[in-house]
């Protein structure tokens, strides 16, 4: 099973660039974690939901 971190940013760079003070910065193993915790595994993912992976194989 996989979960989903909600289309999470890894930087929060747009919203400070539109005003915004709060905001949080997650790398990759922090993300990772996440989702190990909850028993489950993370995919990295297009905006068009293709496993990047399977996209960079193909190449």
């Amino acid at each position: 099973m996989f979960v989903v971190l909600g289309g999470a940013l890894m930087n929060q760079s747009i919203a400070h660039a539109a005003g915004g003070t709060n905001g949080q910065n997650w790398d990759v193993d922090h993300m990772n974690d996440i989702a190990q915790g909850a028993g489950r595994f993370a995919m990295h993912r297009t905006t068009l939901y293709q496993l990047v992976a399977a996209l960079l194989a193909a190449e």
